[in-house]
């Protein structure tokens, strides 16, 4: 089963925002956060889904361009 994001926020000790932030690589999040969460989702043997960043891109897209379907 794959690893989730509260997992590896909860094993960090961090928030599920400040985890999202830390492995998208985010500036706002300090070196030893970004630290604390990587190990956490490497010790928990967490794998990015690359099908996700697609959809997450996707979703910003569609929001920022106001494109509203009825």
């Amino acid at each position: 089963m794959p690893v989730s994001l509260a997992e590896i926020a909860k094993a960090a000790g961090v928030s599920r925002m400040t985890a999202s932030r830390a492995l998208r690589g985010r500036r706002e999040v300090s070196p030893e956060t970004r630290a604390a969460v990587e190990s956490a989702a490497e010790r928990l043997g967490w794998v990015p889904n690359p099908e996700v960043g697609c959809l997450m891109g996707e979703l910003r897209r569609t929001t920022t361009q106001g494109n509203t379907q009825t």
